[in-house]
């Protein structure tokens, strides 16, 4: 069979697919995202959903809705049962999603201009600890179970390094010298507090907000290790959309910082710089979070 006999039946397809997508009455893309504050989160992200349905009226789009929810097994939920099309978030909840949902990554966001970021994991100075291995029988702080940077990236490494975790209902329960304890703060300043308060023997953070919740007392820190960077944010859609759909989108969020219009929508929605490929050297750490992700879950 020739190619171009190919790429017309492909191009059939597609568009029987396409049209199927419109006749059942899927005129609406629909955006999943995670929130204690529906009316908040609406308000960021509604103007980048029109602006996205606005562009996508070839694809039989004629309207952009975002449905907030407490989590990312209500995510998940949403995108198995066809009532949600797309998600934004940072590759913890998202390669989460793509387990429970079997969503695909479609694109990198830039929020607040940044591209990618990476967590630290530190101690104090004159705690005596050097290595990953002296954090046996130590207690660390993370962030919040949902956390990229602030939990699960760190994690991975610790468990990579061949240390057992084990969670800690109390920042004073003992630790047995043959596991490293955590336990959650909530914030990466308290993290940062615990640390410098000996309350904690360790945390693990984001490297931006290491600096500035150090508030100048980097001096009396010690990094033990630096994770390889992640994408800051990540767009996944649902496994059977259109591909001509998929393709829209994408095609529409990669010009968006090309024009005026679509520059204001981006700088509304948490100041986003751009949309872009997702890097190839993402693929071994996304994928290494996979497999830890499985792991989560059966936990």
């Amino acid at each position: 069979m020739s190619k171009k006999i190919i790429s017309f039946l492909i191009a059939i397809v597609s568009g029987l697919l396409l049209s199927t997508w419109i006749a059942y009455g899927k005129s609406t893309i629909v955006m999943a995202t995670i929130g204690d504050d529906p009316s908040a989160k609406i308000k960021t992200r509604q103007p980048f959903m029109d602006y996205l349905a606005e562009n996508l009226h070839n694809a039989g789009i004629q309207k952009g809705k975002i449905i907030v929810v407490e989590d990312i097994y209500q995510v998940a939920e949403l995108f198995n049962e066809g009532k949600a099309d797309i998600f934004v978030d940072s590759p913890f909840p998202t390669v989460m999603l793509s387990h429970l949902a079997s969503t695909k990554m479609l694109l990198r966001r830039w929020k607040k201009g940044v591209a990618e970021y990476y967590s630290v994991i530190f101690v104090r100075k004159d705690s005596g600890i050097s290595t990953l291995d002296d954090l046996k029988g130590k207690m660390i702080s993370f962030e919040d179970a949902s956390s990229t940077s602030g939990y699960f990236l760190p994690k991975t490494v610790l468990l990579d390094y061949g240390l057992k975790l084990k969670e800690k209902k109390r920042m004073s329960s003992p630790v047995s010298p043959n596991e490293v304890g955590y336990t959650f703060s909530q914030g990466d300043e308290t993290t940062m507090v615990w640390v410098l308060r000996n309350k904690v023997q360790a945390g693990a953070i984001d490297y931006p907000n290491f600096v500035e919740d150090a508030k100048g007392k980097e001096d009396e820190l010690l990094i033990l290790y630096q994770t390889e960077p992640v994408p800051r944010h990540i767009i996944s859609y649902r496994h059977d959309l259109p591909s001509p759909l998929v393709k829209a989108v994408e095609n529409t969020l990669l010009a968006m910082d090309q024009s005026e219009e679509g520059n204001t929508i981006l700088q509304g929605y948490e100041r986003t710089k751009k949309f872009d490929a997702l890097p190839p050297q993402s693929t071994q750490v996304l994928n290494n979070m996979k497999r830890y992700v499985k792991l989560e879950l059966e936990e």
